[in-house]
Parts: C-alpha cells; sequence; structure tokens
C-alpha cells in the first residue's frame, strides 16, 4: 500500500506544479488570485459589470410571452 502511495504522489508532482504554474500567469484571473485584471479580459468584464452601479436588467420583470 505505501508503494502504491508514494507512486501516486509522483504522478500527482507534475500536476500540481502545471497547476501552480497556471494559476500563477493565467491571463483571465479565473481564480480573483490577482489585483486586477485588464479590461479587455472576458472575466474582469463581467465582474466591472456586477460591481457597477446603475440599471441592470431583470429577468424577472418580463412581460408575459405572447405565445
Amino acid at each position: 500500500m505505501k508503494n502504491i502511495l508514494k507512486k501516486m504522489a509522483l504522478l500527482a508532482v507534475p500536476v500540481v506544479v502545471w497547476f501552480a504554474f497556471f494559476a500563477a500567469f493565467e491571463p483571465n484571473n479565473y481564480f480573483g488570485l490577482k489585483a486586477s485584471a485588464s479590461s479587455s479580459q472576458p472575466v474582469a468584464r463581467v465582474r466591472a459589470y456586477q460591481q457597477a452601479a446603475g440599471h441592470k436588467f431583470d429577468f424577472r420583470r418580463q412581460p408575459p410571452c405572447p405565445f
């Protein structure tokens, strides 16, 4: 059993290294680790929209469908 755990840990090392590299250099700030993202990035635009004050479209206040 210990032999299997050692082999599994060895197999997990490249995956952990890849994930750490991805999280550090991701362009869209998926995990929110960076203080701010470029406004041209999709996730940053969505977050900016969510934080913006003002009228937002509410789907619950739609008139009934005529069909």
